[in-house]
């Protein structure tokens, strides 16, 4: 049987699983900010949580687009040391926000808002595999006689 890996066509109003890890990804980040925006707006915490859940939402989003990317870049270059590099760029993406959380001096950002907005990172492996076999499937190839090739 030959087989090979094409991408499926472009669908997106019926391309329900991606949505719907789109919509756990944003839920989780729209809670959070929330949740966040109401203690800060009670004096509970203070201000720099906010802004550090933010930078950390910003960079869980680019990170797990980057992620999509590299996968598709993968599968149509078969490239493994590029995947390599995506996948050590996303790394920075993590670790860039918290350390200017830990660094900077005038803390406009604190790290614990950081860790709280990188949260929805955690859902990416659950999800990943849902993505893989929804974009991209083996083809089997038929012969012209109806028989299928090994």
């Amino acid at each position: 049987m030959k087989k090979g890996i094409t991408k499926l066509g472009h669908q997106p109003f019926k391309d329900k699983k991606r949505w719907l890890v789109y919509f756990v990804f944003c839920s989780i980040s729209l809670i959070s900010t929330l949740i966040l925006g109401v203690l800060v707006g009670a004096k509970i915490i203070e201000w720099n949580w906010l802004t550090g859940q933010i930078i950390g939402s910003i960079s869980a989003i680019l990170a797990f687009n980057l992620a999509n990317y590299s996968l598709k870049v993968l599968l149509k270059s078969e490239n493994y040391y590029l995947y390599y590099f995506f996948y050590t760029l996303r790394l920075g993406l993590y670790v860039a926000p918290l350390l200017l959380a830990l660094l900077i001096p005038s803390q406009p950002f604190y790290w614990v808002g950081v860790i709280i907005g990188l949260s929805p990172i955690l859902v990416i492996p659950l999800f990943q595999t849902w993505l893989i076999n929804k974009k991209y499937r083996p083809v089997h190839v038929k012969s012209k006689g109806g028989e299928k090739f090994d």
